[in-house]
């Protein structure tokens, strides 16, 4: 019961906040000069995941976890009613983003950690692909939503993505969680990085979402070219790609449960690493639109689920009194690795438009069998 309460709260905080990222980049890009700073409003953001995933980590197994989760939401409500009072400044938008970002590595290492402490491996396995579900579709509703409000007013998206987060900071309050992690929290920060490495199974796992990271943001940051520029479509196309790249993430999120019952959890690894380098090396061959849709989903659901049993997998291993800095560790390893795709498919596409997705299709079809392997 309280994990199913906990996920519903945890999609009406990511609903609230989906205002805030919208009306965030709108106004960066309103009052940008070029489009470098516009840009750079989202770089800013993506920069708070590595730099403080492990303080999070550490903050997450010394404080009580729902703690964390209500002044994760109240910070980010006040941040939301700060947007709703400011204009287009670009620096004060630089610093309002970075922090808000901030606070979002703290909810989810928090969240992550509280979701271990209260499910067995298979079950946290499902409720991560359930949540990246929802995450994904209040994503898209938050966006929808927010587009039309913005056009009314500026202020409107904000306003009502704060009164959300207060909303949500309430109930965290109200939800009997348990209050502290079980264990006395020992050790520095990188504990969680050590912990992670020094297990050969969590190791394979580890390289492989670095590269599923890595391959997945090569494709984002490469696609747009490919559908405006390689094969000359409109940008309506590119819009459905995108959708279609989200619809992906929540059906793969969806198929967790089945997957693991009919597959157990290393041949289920094994498929969704093998779906996700098949979206990869279709898109290598320049498909016209409809086929590259289906690319899409296959793309978005076997990185979703990937991650959702990996992610399980990983914090159920951990120690309670670790999992926060095992969770804090992975993102600031992953958030360091993921920047690094975009440029180096824009490097590769230089040579070849589909030599980056067929290099990196490859790289996660031969990790497959790494990924997979039995548990020991």
């Amino acid at each position: 019961m309280m994990p199913g309460v906990l996920l519903a709260l945890e999609a009406l905080r990511l609903f609230g906040a989906g205002f805030f990222y919208f009306a965030h980049g709108a106004l960066a890009a309103l009052g940008a000069v070029g489009p470098l700073g516009a840009s750079l409003a989202l770089a800013l953001r993506l920069l708070a995941e590595p730099l403080l995933a492990l303080l999070a980590g550490v903050w997450t197994d010394r404080w009580p976890r729902p703690r964390l989760l209500v002044l994760a939401a109240l910070g980010q409500g006040l941040l939301s009613l700060a947007l709703f009072l400011t204009g287009t400044s670009l620096p004060f938008l630089y610093l309002l983003g970075f922090l808000f970002a901030g606070l979002e590595v703290v909810r989810m290492v928090a969240a992550g950690a509280l979701f271990a402490d209260l499910l067995p491996k298979e079950a946290l396995a499902r409720a991560r692909g359930q949540l990246n579900a929802v995450y994904t579709l209040a994503d898209a509703l938050s966006d929808l939503l927010a587009g039309l409000l913005f056009t009314r007013s500026r202020g409107l998206p904000t306003a009502l993505g704060g009164g959300l987060l207060f909303l949500a900071a309430g109930l965290y309050r109200a939800l009997p969680l348990p209050a502290r992690p079980a264990g006395r929290p020992e050790g520095g920060s990188l504990l969680g990085v050590r912990f992670l490495w020094e297990s050969p199974p969590l190791r394979r796992l580890l390289l492989a979402e670095g590269a599923l990271g890595l391959a997945f943001a090569l494709f984002a940051g490469l696609l747009p070219f490919l559908v405006l520029r390689g094969l000359g479509e409109a940008p309506w196309v590119l819009g459905l790609l995108g959708t279609a790249l989200s619809l992906g993430s929540a059906l793969g999120g969806l198929l967790v449960g089945l997957a693991l019952a009919r597959l157990g959890e290393g041949q289920a690894l094994r498929l969704f690493l093998l779906l996700a380098a098949l979206g990869l090396l279709g898109a290598a061959l320049l498909p016209p639109w409809p086929l590259l849709l289906a690319l899409c989903l296959l793309l978005g659901g076997g990185s979703a689920a990937f991650a959702a049993i990996a992610g399980a997998a990983r914090l159920s291993q951990a120690p309670p009194e670790l999992r926060g800095r095992v969770a804090g560790g992975f993102l600031f390893l992953t958030g360091l690795l993921a920047p690094l795709g975009p440029a180096l498919g824009g490097l590769l596409a230089g040579v070849g438009l589909s030599l980056p997705f067929l290099l990196a299709g490859g790289l996660l079809l031969a990790l497959a069998p790494l990924a997979g392997r039995r548990w020991r």
